[in-house]
């Protein structure tokens, strides 16, 4: 497990976070606001608690067809985001060995 913090403004910090939770490989514990004691108006303090696995950087996506047919897609750096609910966009990097 991994100590990560996190300071600056609110609004750099919350996209950070985000983006942390996306990463397939990091795999976000808990995180805590911490009191900051900066002045109020310097942004705040969150400390992240991660592990970090490597080894998940490649994952399979299924895709099911209608008519039965299964597709497997191998895509390393995976990023998953919930639009709404039922609606996910994936985003990867393939690449083809033989070309």
């Amino acid at each position: 497990m991994l100590k990560v913090l996190v300071e600056g403004q609110m609004e750099q910090v919350q996209p950070f976070l985000s983006d942390l939770k996306q990463r397939s490989q990091i795999e976000l514990l808990k995180n805590e606001i911490k009191e900051n004691q900066m002045e109020v108006n310097e942004g705040i303090r969150v400390v992240c608690y991660v592990d970090h696995k490597p080894e998940r950087r490649v994952k399979t996506i299924k895709l099911h067809l209608a008519d039965g047919t299964q597709i497997q897609l191998p895509l390393m750096d995976l990023i998953e985001v919930e639009m709404e609910k039922g609606v996910r966009i994936l985003a990867g990097r393939s690449y083809d060995i033989f070309a």
